[in-house]
């Protein structure tokens, strides 16, 4: 059985600076981990934005598409923490703090804290 299927109720994660961590590799993790709370991926420079597009699902609201969290992929995430991943853009995080409406934190590059009530409410996506 893969370890991934074997983690039901892991609510904290620490891969930071672990070796070969790759997109697929945590999509197939966080498919079998809806309970995660916080996850610390620090130091990955194969992981890229990509990685977070399925915690948001498009839904019709009338005659407009808006963007929802997900109620499979990381429903339970609060704090995010991205510290040297190159290819995570500061825009599209905070963009992902925003489309959260408060109810997640993310680290970035630099170790600062992306927090909804610290930021302007316009999405870029």
């Amino acid at each position: 059985m893969p370890l991934a299927l074997g983690l039901p109720l892991l609510e904290d994660l620490d891969i930071g600076w672990v070796y070969g961590m790759t997109n697929h590799k945590l999509e197939v993790l966080f498919a079998h981990s809806a309970l995660l709370k916080r996850l610390t991926a620090d130091g990955h420079k194969e992981l890229t934005i990509q990685l977070f597009d399925k915690m948001f699902v498009v839904i019709m609201d009338g005659m407009r598409t808006r963007r929802v969290r997900s109620a499979q992929y990381l429903p339970n995430l609060r704090y995010l923490s991205l510290q040297y991943c190159n290819d995570m853009e500061d825009d599209e995080l905070r963009d992902i703090v925003i489309l959260c409406k408060g109810s997640l934190i993310i680290k970035d590059y630099y170790g600062e804290d992306l927090d909804y009530k610290d930021l302007g409410h316009e999405i870029f996506l």
